[in-house]
């Protein structure tokens, strides 16, 4: 059985003051009780869309103990069989006693503001204690500002503290907790510390340590796990449960480095047994959610991989090693993840970012290999065309009529090509459409971008005078290193009435309000098309580029035809009953046909 949280200890501002025994009331100190709030999560609670800090659970076992809370204003306590005396100006909050020839106690103490925090060990009673360590110089305090603080014993000379700042308005990214592992051996100090920003809503990021004698030279080595639970809002994949890495380090004379292996090692065994396992239909959900939240967890912690949240004391970022064949395993997952429960184009968008990465990578092709199983690949004629349909942006000036015929809008006017014979001629009957996505007004689709380092991807739209408005998508972007060498990415057009379009952004539909508000992940829309979108006359058929091939969906099958020659294609439409596809070039275009 997991072993119940400890919970933390309240530091909260002072609200009056109140009685308690053993406590010098000539000095200031703030009521310290237990937090409900922080206590351990049940597990319907570990699934609540809602931020929170978890800290580590403390397993029983030798040298392993929790810390217990100081009676609230404390100075003066009992503790492990010696009475101890807070330093003027000081209330005790929280302990843990070390047995051995000799009791001792490591307590922490702070003043009656939630601005100054110290460790203190005790080596018996009426003895001056000795100042181990403090609340950092960067730790937010002061008014308006409430620490938590939970203290343990995880080794048999090694004690674990952790201090929660929570400020209002606080900045999100500011460094708001800190963690550090304590040796009280011979020479007491504070050995190693972490820092670590918010988290943001909907995740919860545990650190969980642990101590033992791994290279058998008498010193406690730490291995401190960081795990991710849930997912920033409102990003929430179903299933999955837990991501988390490890630190290992080893201890040498009260302090501890870390082994350079490690966490890359394991993170790198773990992407690959996700991305061994996503092909599955029946672990493809869970396999989704976990490359995801191990994606997310490595951009937070590893500086190889985006912009951590997660650093050591002095700031500087965690070292995880070369994680690019990690996240390209990861990718993989995600994209043989989609494949296997359907939802083909995301595959297919997922691949492409392993591709566009990494051309010739062994898995860049296990990627097509996953969207093709869903997807056959099927070869197709390339014939290119005389006429040259005038520049576009989201929507194509590509269309085809329910006959079958192209209609291509050039500068000159609108052509009608005939795709058996590509023979072309004036449409003086069709009046040419606008090439664009337009909204309410000045407003348009103009694309999307994929910011990377794991942060939320984006619609554009364009108002007056370029004026750029973006709009967040609940899906994540790319991982360093594998970021898009253009973070734009065009968006196709798939419907448009008065109330606004729908978008083919990233694999997915995305439809944006008229006003270029508000945005919402849609299905696939099914009415007849109009020109301008990808889709077919009758609306069944939808043609998706992906640089070198077309992802063809529609009557309840998907495909992915490669044309030859070679082209590379910007976007593309479908025919009625994908008879036919016809896609823009850099210059000009071409007509695919089975």
């Amino acid at each position: 059985m997991r072993p119940r949280l400890s919970p933390l200890l309240a530091l909260a501002l002072p609200a009056g003051i109140a009685s308690c025994q053993g406590c010098d009331h000539k000095k200031p100190y703030v009521p310290y009780t237990i937090d409900p709030i922080a206590s351990a999560p049940s597990a319907s609670a570990q699934a609540s869309p809602t931020s929170s800090v978890v800290v580590a659970p403390v397993a029983s076992g030798p040298g392993r103990a929790p810390g217990v809370a100081a009676p609230p204003g404390a100075t003066t306590w009992s503790l492990g069989g010696l009475v101890l005396a807070a330093p003027p100006g000081r209330v005790f909050v929280a302990g843990v006693p070390f047995d051995g020839a000799a009791p001792q106690a490591l307590v922490f103490a702070a003043d009656g503001a939630a601005s100054a925090g110290d460790l203190l060990l005790y080596r018996g009673t009426g003895a001056e204690p000795l100042h181990v360590g403090k609340l950092p110089d960067w730790f937010p305090g002061g008014a308006g500002c409430q620490h938590q603080a939970q203290l343990s014993r995880i080794g048999r000379a090694t004690a674990f503290v952790e201090v929660v700042a929570l400020c209002k308005a606080d900045e999100p990214r500011r460094p708001h907790r800190w963690a550090a592992a304590v040796s009280v051996g011979e020479r007491p100090r504070v050995g190693f510390e972490l820092r670590a920003a918010q988290i943001p809503d909907g995740a919860r990021l545990s650190i969980e340590p642990e101590a033992s004698d791994r290279d058998g030279d008498g010193a406690d080595d730490l291995a401190i796990t960081l795990a991710l639970d849930g997912m920033p809002l409102p990003l929430a994949p179903g299933g999955g449960g837990r991501a988390s890495m490890t630190l290992k380090l080893l201890g040498r004379d009260g302090a501890w480095t870390q082994e350079p292996s490690e966490p890359g090692a394991s993170l790198a065994a773990l992407a690959r047994w996700v991305a061994a396992q996503a092909s599955k239909r029946d672990k493809a959900e869970d396999s989704l959610a976990q490359a995801t939240r191990l994606r997310v967890l490595s951009a937070w912690a590893c500086a190889e991989a985006g912009a951590p949240l997660v650093t050591t004391g002095d700031g500087a970022p965690l070292s995880c090693g070369d994680l690019g064949a990690t996240l390209e395993d990861l990718r993989l997952a995600e994209t043989r993840a989609l494949a296997a429960l359907g939802r083909v184009s995301e595959a297919a968008a997922a691949a492409g970012s392993i591709r566009r990465a990494r051309v010739k990578s062994k898995r860049a092709s296990e990627a097509d290999a996953a969207v093709h199983a869903a997807a056959p690949l099927r070869q197709v004629k390339a014939r290119p065309l005389k006429a040259t349909p005038v520049p576009s942006e989201v929507a194509l000036a590509l269309a085809f009529e329910p006959s079958g015929k192209l209609l291509v809008s050039t500068a000159g006017g609108v052509v009608r090509v005939d795709p058996s014979t590509l023979e072309e001629s004036p449409a003086a009957d069709v009046s040419a459409w606008n090439p664009r996505a337009e909204l309410a007004g000045a407003l348009r689709v103009a694309g999307g971008a994929d910011p990377c380092k794991t942060e939320r991807l984006r619609l554009h739209v364009r108002g007056e005078a370029g004026a750029l408005r973006e709009l967040l998508l609940p899906r994540l972007g790319s991982s360093a290193p594998l970021c898009p060498r253009e973070p734009g990415e065009r968006a196709a057009l798939l419907d448009r009435d008065a109330d606004g379009a729908t978008a083919l952004l990233f694999g997915e539909p995305a439809r944006v309000s008229a006003d270029g508000e508000r945005l919402e992940m849609v299905g696939w829309p099914t009415s007849p098309s109009k020109p301008g979108a990808t889709r077919s006359p009758d609306g069944h058929w939808t043609a998706i580029s992906l640089d070198d091939r077309v992802l063809v969906r529609g009557d309840g099958r998907w495909e992915t035809w490669r044309p030859s020659p070679f082209f590379t294609l910007n976007a593309c439409v479908a025919a009625d009953g994908a008879r036919a596809v016809a896609c823009a070039l850099d210059k000009g275009a071409v007509l695919l046909t089975p």
